[in-house]
């Protein structure tokens, strides 16, 4: 976990991180997070931050995870990275087709044979069974049950099942057909009974080429078309009623030639798209914020914290707990607030512990110190809303209150919703105003740090900025009237 010295300023951190020793010292707290979380590093890297295989194992009884014998870890570890990955791919491989043929579909007959086994297999595989007239077998309904009850894997390597919120973006919630199924099969192919009869991919971009979108009332974009298309090939590659390798192989391989096809134009349209977009400057767009009189305070403390600690959407349901952060809190950190983030606050001392976000299993947890203007600015705003539990609400996302914010202020137009998100918008305006004047690798490395991605994801957001419209005139602006005072 990296921990930001208290009392420490932007300049001093840069300074102090620049340091060696000090840098080491951040890395090995980070290796020993992962270690928490159940990675098992290269020997290499053990003897690097000088950690022995008592060490972690000692971390990792603390965290309930299974000791490693020493002599299992020389022999994975010291064999040659290809074959380690290869031999995983392989493990991985095996276990998902020892997951596909438990999970069975019972075809209804009047054979006594099958239904004999039939009722054997409802009993062992009681969890994997989706019960199917054989007219069904092809329904959306028995494709969407199947899937919510063998959801798969998302990250093959990492062996990690598929979320309940991207079961519903493909298949629909259970039991209920929804998502990139009913686009494709209902709205496009007109096909949700059979979707076997419907698989012609030259149909299917013809279809695409026509048809309109009922929530755009637009063309399908090739983005939204590669979403259907790679749910698709899911289906195709998992659900058992089709086979791949012989009668439907044709057409899946046609499917992935039309999936690849498209990578490749909706990956050149967004480089294009990144080079001509221009960002308004993160000052500008926070001067706007500020002097706004429409917008509350909630949302200013939000825009003058996030100079100080930028972060994607992490700051919902962010729990206030009134005293200093004490190290029996971090060794309880999870259970304090069910795994989200907290922020300690006394008028000493501001911590946000920050364990909740997308790269956490690679920068580890951070306790950072909120000083100076920041944390008079947090007190002051405290002291004017008493009550408060949380301190931007108990919302989990505060995405849409950006937007409103970011509307208000005249930053983006109302119907801008579409064409970049309000919390990306904000995280491309502060790269790219970081990255303005950086001449060292260390100065680039730092600010990939303070976001919690990596030095070359940073280019992935840097965009070419507008002239200051302060120093022009930012009456010249377009402004957009949105009176709700969020």
């Amino acid at each position: 976990m990296s921990e930001t010295p208290k009392g420490k300023s932007t300049a001093a951190m840069q300074k102090l991180r620049a340091n060696p020793e000090y840098k080491l010292k951040e890395e090995r707290k980070r290796l020993i997070q992962r270690i928490k979380s159940g990675t098992i590093p290269r020997a290499t890297t053990l003897q690097k931050y000088n950690i022995t295989m008592e060490d972690v194992n000692k971390i990792r009884n603390d965290t309930g995870l299974k000791k490693i014998k020493e002599e299992s870890f020389s022999e994975i570890i010291y064999k040659p990275m290809n074959i380690v990955q290869q031999e995983i791919n392989t493990a991985t491989t095996e276990q998902i087709e020892q997951i596909q043929k438990q999970a069975a579909i019972k075809i209804t007959s009047n054979q006594d044979k099958l239904q004999t086994l039939q009722e054997e297999a409802k009993t062992k595989y009681k969890n994997f069974i989706v019960n199917v007239d054989k007219k069904d077998l092809f329904n959306v309904t028995t494709v969407n049950k199947w899937f919510w009850k063998n959801p798969g894997v998302s990250n093959v390597q990492k062996g990690q099942p598929r979320k309940p919120s991207n079961l519903t973006k493909m298949f629909g919630n259970e039991g209920k057909p929804g998502g990139y199924i009913m686009r494709l099969f209902n709205d496009l192919l007109d096909s949700k009974n059979d979707i076997s009869k419907a698989l012609n991919i030259k149909t299917i971009k013809e279809k695409y080429k026509s048809h309109i979108s009922p929530t755009t009332k637009k063309a399908y974009h090739n983005e939204s078309i590669q979403g259907h298309m790679s749910a698709l090939s899911i289906i195709m590659r998992e659900y058992p009623a089709f086979d791949i390798k012989k009668e439907h192989k044709q057409i899946y391989d046609e499917l992935q030639d039309y999936i690849n096809s498209l990578s490749s134009k909706n990956q050149a349209n967004k480089l294009q798209n990144q080079a001509n977009e221009i960002i308004m400057p993160y000052k500008d767009i926070k001067k706007m914020v500020l002097d706004n009189p429409k917008i509350n305070s909630k949302m200013k403390l939000y825009m003058e914290l996030y100079e100080d600690f930028p972060t994607r959407d992490n700051l919902g349901n962010l729990l206030i707990v009134k005293r200093k952060i004490t190290p029996k809190d971090i060794d309880n950190i999870k259970e304090l607030n069910n795994g989200d983030n907290l922020i300690f606050i006394d008028k000493d001392e501001i911590t946000l512990a920050f364990i909740n976000y997308k790269t956490v299993s690679t920068f580890g947890y951070e306790y950072h110190n909120f000083i100076g203007k920041y944390k008079e600015l947090i007190l002051k705003y405290l002291e004017n809303n008493k009550s408060l539990t949380h301190l931007f609400g108990k919302a989990k996302k505060l995405s849409s209150n950006v937007r409103k914010m970011l509307i208000t202020a005249g930053v983006k137009k109302k119907d801008d919703h579409r064409s970049i998100g309000s919390i990306n918008l904000l995280r491309k305006a502060f790269v790219s105003q970081e990255l303005q004047n950086v001449t060292k690798p260390e100065e680039r490395e730092n600010i990939a740090k303070m976001l919690k991605h990596m030095p070359a994801t940073s280019l992935k957001y840097n965009r070419k900025q507008y002239i200051s419209a302060y120093e022009k005139n930012i009456d010249t602006l377009e402004k957009v009237k949105y009176d709700e005072n969020i």
